[in-house]
């Protein structure tokens, strides 16, 4: 990848970074593994590049582009490229859920990208790669898309899956991931862990290992870069701390 685009990905100029990237596509002979990987990050930085823009016609621009960069990822990946294609579609597909007018539509949609993208991820049981972690938070990401449709008792299926997938969580060091990705997925865990109080039996048994997560992610916060993740975890914090887990 250009030094120039991941040098504008470092400081969250997701437009520029695009910028870069469509300017590589249309400029050089890429192979088709290289395409898809292009194709994936354009697709990323449009799709963060929509968090940054003030209007609803900007936002749907934005995301439209992702969504044809996300395509264009899964469509000339050889068959080597098979997990790149598959987070390609599953970005693809939880983006049009979110451009699609009926709720049917979206769970379909969903669903569909959560069938996908479980193969892409490791085993659960083990503190993951860091390769594994963004795919962790992508799959935490869709199971709270899909919550949020189905809540209740329809949805304790989605809160077991992301309990499941967040586990080790409550042991892992700061040191191993980069603080914008391991907060991410503590903020996943935060709000999983919230939803898991009202609808899993037995769950009060894990309050302690909520506990050294809610510490975990307070310390996290000062090396905490990304303004976005950053809300988000200070968000999950205060709703921990006001459910109890401070106590």
């Amino acid at each position: 990848m250009p030094a120039e685009a991941l040098a504008h990905e470092d400081r969250y100029e997701w437009e520029m970074a695009a910028g870069c990237y469509r300017g590589l596509e249309a400029s050089s002979s890429l192979t088709p593994s290289e395409s898809t990987e292009l194709n994936l990050r354009l697709g990323r930085c449009l799709e963060l590049a929509a968090y940054q823009v003030g209007d609803e016609v900007s936002i749907r621009q934005q995301l439209s582009g992702a969504i044809a960069a996300y395509q264009e990822a899964a469509e000339r990946g050889s068959p080597r490229d098979g997990r790149t294609t598959q987070v390609a579609q599953a970005r693809r597909l939880r983006l049009e859920s979110m451009l699609a007018g009926k709720v049917s539509d979206r769970r379909d949609l969903l669903d569909e990208a959560l069938g996908i993208h479980r193969a892409v991820l490791e085993p659960s049981h083990s503190v993951p790669s860091s390769e594994g972690l963004q795919a962790i938070n992508l799959h935490l990401l869709l199971l709270r898309d899909r919550f949020c449709l189905d809540g209740g008792e329809s949805g304790v299926a989605l809160v077991q899956e992301a309990i499941d997938l967040s586990r080790w969580l409550a042991g892992v060091q700061s040191s191993e991931f980069r603080a914008d990705e391991l907060g991410e997925a503590l903020a996943y865990r935060l709000f999983f862990a919230g939803l898991a109080s009202g609808v899993l039996k037995g769950w009060s048994k894990g309050r302690n290992r909520e506990v050294v997560v809610l510490d975990s992610s307070v310390a996290l916060t000062p090396k905490i870069r990304d303004l976005r993740v950053l809300a988000f975890l200070h968000t999950q914090i205060a709703d921990s701390i006001s459910q109890g887990l401070a106590k």
